[in-house]
């Protein structure tokens, strides 16, 4: 009991308990004012409950009523395809974007409508998730 007297009425257990105090503060506001995963966007928050739209995504309204190739074309555009689909100089969505990753390189696919390399004959099996959950 008298070391313990000791270490509390020495002058290093009052500094180690105020740096642990402050770290601990500092966490805590941390994670009180970091910024939320869509605050990016800015603009108003509206609760999904709340929205009264057809369509949540943002989506335009019509374009659940057009062709195919229209809306592959919007979605292609506001997903921004091109930018891991398109090799540096070569054909757009065409594929060959080298990812270099700790474990080695992969290589984007071929996205465009080609018989024979494109994505013509994929299902929805076939492709990856995040394709197949878009909800328009």
């Amino acid at each position: 009991m008298s070391r313990l007297r000791t270490l509390v009425k020495s002058g290093r257990f009052w500094t180690i308990t105020a740096i642990l105090a402050a770290v601990l503060i500092g966490v805590a506001v941390r994670a009180l004012y970091e910024p939320g995963p869509m605050d990016f966007a800015g603009g108003r928050r509206v609760a999904l409950s709340a929205y009264s739209g057809v369509n949540p995504t943002g989506a335009p309204t019509d374009l659940g009523q057009v062709d195919p190739i229209t809306r592959g074309r919007y979605l292609a555009v506001a997903a921004d395809c091109a930018v891991c689909h398109t090799a540096q100089g070569g054909r757009p969505f065409a594929g060959g974007y080298a990812f270099h990753l700790p474990f080695g390189t992969i290589y984007s696919p071929n996205i465009t409508s080609d018989k024979e390399t494109g994505t013509t004959r994929a299902s929805t099996s076939t492709l990856p998730f995040p394709m197949t959950a878009l909800p328009i």
